[in-house]
């Protein structure tokens, strides 16, 4: 089979397109028609098949949004947690009093 190269990242092979590492400039509505005539009992037939196909590209950087989301929950984790360990080191003033008197 013999496979022709429309770019760099587009071929055809046979019946086949192939593309690789497809960015946004790949993304769009694919359409493949096939027709196949047929001749059975004494009739001709000849059916049209359409197949359509939305080929959508994800965003390059769609992982940083969950990272950032991550990285605040840990953030404000240790925070909490500091804020939490400083106030428990921290003297209570009602035991403060309860020993002077």
């Amino acid at each position: 089979m013999v496979v022709i190269k429309l770019s760099e990242k587009v071929a055809l092979d046979g019946n086949a397109i192939e593309i690789t590492n497809a960015d946004y400039e790949h993304a769009g509505v694919y359409t493949c028609e096939a027709v196949n005539e047929y001749t059975a009992g004494g009739k001709t037939s000849k059916p049209l098949i359409i197949i359509e196909r939305i080929l959508a590209v994800k965003n390059e950087l769609g992982w940083i949004y969950p990272l950032a989301i991550i990285i605040t929950i840990l953030v404000l984790l240790v925070i909490i947690i500091g804020v939490c360990e400083i106030r428990k080191r921290r003297p209570n003033k009602q035991s403060q009093y309860l020993t002077q008197e």
